[in-house]
This record gives C-alpha cells, sequence and structure tokens, in this order.
C-alpha cells in the first residue's frame, strides 16, 4: 500500500521551524535597533552641520563688521595727515586671520555634511537590512505554518491508515467468523 506520509517529510520538522523563527525575529529586532541608532546618529550630525554652519554664518557677520568698520575709519577724514602703513598692515592681518577663520569653518561644515550623509546612508542601508530580516522572518514564518500543517496532515494520514488498518481487520475478522 501506498504511504501516505510520502512527501510530506520535504518541510523541516516544526521544532526546528520554530528555532528558525526565533533566530529571525531576534535579527529583525537587532536590525531595527541597529537601525534607529543609525538615525540617531544621521539626524545629530546634520545637528551638527546646522550648529557648524551658523557659527560660520556669525564669524562672516562678525568679518563683515569689522570690515565695514576699518574701511569706514579709513575713508573718514584723518586729523594728522595720512593713516600709518602700519596700521594698514595690522587691519589687513586681521582681514586675512578673519578670512582664514572664515575658510576652515567652511572646510568643517563641508566636512560635518559629509559625514552627515555618509551617516543618512549607513542608515539607509539599516533600514534596508531590517526590511529584509522582516521578509525573512515572513518567510520563517511561512515555513513553520507549512511544518505545523504537514505535521498535522501527517498525522492525519496515520489516523486514517490506523482506521483501514482498523476496519481490514474487522472484515477480515468477520469474513474468518464467517468461513
Amino acid at each position: 500500500m501506498d504511504d501516505p506520509t510520502a512527501g510530506l517529510m520535504a518541510v523541516i520538522p516544526v521544532p526546528m521551524a520554530q528555532k528558525l523563527m526565533r533566530l529571525r525575529e531576534l535579527r529583525a529586532a537587532q536590525a531595527r535597533k541597529t537601525a534607529l541608532l543609525r538615525t540617531q546618529e544621521a539626524h545629530a550630525g546634520w545637528a551638527d552641520v546646522k550648529r557648524s554652519q551658523t557659527v560660520l554664518d556669525s564669524h562672516r557677520e562678525h568679518w563683515r563688521a569689522v570690515e565695514a568698520e576699518g574701511t569706514a575709519r579709513m575713508n573718514r577724514p584723518l586729523e594728522h595727515g595720512t593713516v600709518s602703513p602700519q596700521a594698514l598692515r595690522d587691519r589687513h592681518d586681521r582681514l586675512g586671520a578673519l578670512a582664514d577663520r572664515a575658510v576652515a569653518l567652511q572646510k568643517d561644515v563641508g566636512l560635518r555634511a559629509d559625514m552627515a550623509r555618509k551617516q543618512d546612508e549607513a542608515a539607509a542601508l539599516a533600514w534596508r537590512a531590517h526590511r529584509q530580516f522582516d521578509q525573512r522572518c515572513g518567510h520563517a514564518a511561512r515555513l513553520l505554518d507549512e511544518a505545523r500543517n504537514a505535521e498535522r496532515r501527517e498525522q492525519e494520514a496515520l489516523d486514517e491508515q490506523e482506521l483501514e488498518d482498523l476496519a481490514l481487520m474487522r472484515h477480515a475478522a468477520r469474513d474468518f467468523e464467517g468461513s
């Protein structure tokens, strides 16, 4: 007689499917935590960029004010004749230092923006990984369902086989009694 459970064992056993499901759930939870952490880092990175940009903007305003004040002073009528060469050099050096500081601040803003973009990319990758683990978790749930269904069908097939065997034994007993 054909085995009614043939082909049902191709499905993984229920305990193994349960372990796989738990493992996938843990990995999905871990991926979610990682994604949240990367997102927080990206937000912090953009907050750094904003703070750096604010410092740069403030410095530029200060630089413009110093430059305007110096220009106004140079354009005023002089009480004692001409502006000394030392005063011109001092003004030039001060404006040069302010310009150098502005360049350094601009580089800082650029570096922080690059870092924030990389953090955004890392967060996006982490969310993509989380989504993949969620999908794998769903696949594990389907495997678990299939394993449980296969186990149920196997038990039903065994029960049915047992009933058929009992019916055959009863018929055989009746046939034996009748002869």
